[in-house]
């Protein structure tokens, strides 16, 4: 049975304090949500993006304290790693704080770019990046963390999301290029829909998808 009193989930970011003194209507939530997201991700209708690209690594209870062993060997020689527990004998580390913890955030290289604001974000800077340089930042990134972090669990969260995800990569990039070019007025919302429904079919090829 659903709860009718339930409110809103306002444990994302800073959101609490965003709508601190106001009605917690679901426009002033949703309001809310998408300022912080402005503020910290690339504007569609300015710059392609290949979107937030890894996911959080999930790791043992001892590579975790190797990580904070290693953390703790910075500057100030103090520093909190951002952590979340999954399970009993797992945990969950921020991506993005190990990539910015590898001095990555704003990275270019050719055509492409750690966003400069988020630096799980992998944006293709000139409109004109390759599906090679975009999964060459990838590689680039993921052995950042793995030799400062030892952490080898750093995946984009499509990986092996498709049996043919450098064709979707490249018809993905191709999309970037033109709505970057054209300030999306060439916007195919059934070539996108469909991008999805063949990534997600690819994911979980038991169940059957129906546009």
């Amino acid at each position: 049975v659903l709860n009718q009193n339930r409110g809103p989930v306002l444990d994302y970011g800073n959101l609490q304090s965003a709508v601190a003194g106001c009605e917690l209507t679901p426009r002033n939530v949703r309001d809310a949500v998408l300022a912080m997201r402005a503020s910290k991700l690339p504007s569609v209708t300015e710059i392609g993006s290949a979107g937030s690209f890894f996911k959080n690594p999930v790791v043992s209870i001892e590579e975790f304290e190797r990580v904070k062993q290693l953390a703790s060997d910075t500057a100030d020689g103090v520093c909190t790693v951002p952590h979340y527990p999954v399970g009993n004998d797992s945990v969950k580390i921020p991506a993005a704080w190990l990539i910015d913890q590898c001095g990555l955030k704003g990275y270019h290289t050719g055509n492409v770019a750690v966003w400069h604001l988020q630096p799980l974000v992998i944006v293709n800077a000139t409109g004109k990046a390759s599906p090679n340089e975009i999964t060459g930042m990838e590689c680039h990134v993921i052995e950042c963390v793995k030799n400062k972090n030892k952490i080898a669990g750093m995946l984009r969260k499509i990986v092996e999301a498709s049996n043919d995800m450098p064709n979707v990569i490249n018809k993905v990039c191709f999309w970037f290029q033109r709505s970057t070019e054209s300030k999306h007025t060439d916007f195919d919302l059934d070539f996108v829909f469909n991008m999805v429904l063949e990534t997600v079919t690819n994911m979980h090829p038991d169940t059957s998808f129906k546009p």
